[in-house]
């Protein structure tokens, strides 16, 4: 998604249509960006609005050296880690190892990549909140394990150790929903 210098420059200047323009055509990818981080409508749209926001007020500092879009997304996933830290005690970045079948062992990559979006979506909406922040980062969007730990004020480790634990439950959720099917 391309945006015009003289956009920015509307939107510079806190020209309101310029701004309901930019809502209007990046509301769908944002809300499908903060729906990966809570699964509460009402929290998304929270997240949604909070971003929005910070864009206008730190359009001043967009230097068009990069995409604008790929700009505003930066905001937006650390809006949505904001969010994320005030709503979410570290205690959630762990689950007991009993829950975690140890037959998951090697992560089927492939099995992750050849389900529908949305299935995916559906089941990392069900893994638990520290371990679904550090997949959306990783996978989704693209951070290293040292940004991840930065963002979330972890280790670098914790961020390896909840990204394998994260795929190792989204396996298993794959194989149980696979046994559901032909059973």
């Amino acid at each position: 998604m391309d945006f015009s210098q003289d956009q920015i420059l509307q939107l510079k200047q806190n020209n309101a249509q310029a701004q309901e323009q930019v809502y209007k055509l990046c509301y769908s990818n944002f809300m499908k960006l903060c729906l990966r981080y809570t699964v509460d409508a009402d929290n998304a749209n929270q997240i949604l609005n909070d971003g929005f926001i910070k864009i206008f007020k730190q359009i001043h500092t967009y230097e068009p050296i990069g995409s604008f879009y790929g700009w505003m997304q930066t905001i937006m996933v650390r809006t949505a880690i904001d969010f994320y830290r005030k709503t979410k005690s570290l205690s959630t970045m762990y689950v007991e190892e009993t829950l975690l079948e140890k037959k998951a062992n090697a992560i089927d990559a492939d099995a992750i990549q050849n389900l529908q979006f949305n299935e995916l979506l559906k089941i990392v909406f069900d893994i638990p909140p520290g371990f679904r922040a550090v997949f959306n980062l990783f996978v989704f969007e693209k951070y290293a394990h040292k940004e991840i730990a930065e963002l979330l004020n972890i280790t670098e480790r914790q961020s390896q150790e909840n990204l394998y634990k994260a795929r190792e439950l989204i396996i298993l959720k794959m194989k149980n929903k696979t046994l559901l099917k032909h059973a």
